[in-house]
């Protein structure tokens, strides 16, 4: 996870912090898990409508530069929903 996360700061200049920090603010604001998952996911589903409004020459290469940032908001999305929810096994 640390060698994702170091990638992860270099792929994406210094703003792979803002979306740590957004992470952790959707955690502490989430009452519940479906919550948790809303304040999470959302911005993927708002980057998903940006993408879509673009004319189709522009929006496939800044799909695929954007893809990774989401992914690894999806990665600390579900830690966090993982943690939350505990173990059940």
């Amino acid at each position: 996870m640390d060698k994702l996360h170091a990638f992860m700061m270099r792929y994406t200049l210094g703003f792979g912090r803002a979306l740590s920090a957004y992470c952790k603010w959707a955690e502490s604001q989430a009452k519940g898990q479906f919550d948790l998952l809303l304040l999470g996911l959302g911005p993927i589903f708002a980057l998903g409508l940006l993408l879509w409004s673009l004319p189709a020459w522009i929006g496939k290469p800044i799909a695929f530069v954007l893809s990774l940032p989401a992914l690894y908001i999806i990665l600390l999305v579900l830690r966090a929903y993982a943690s939350r929810g505990g173990k059940r096994g």
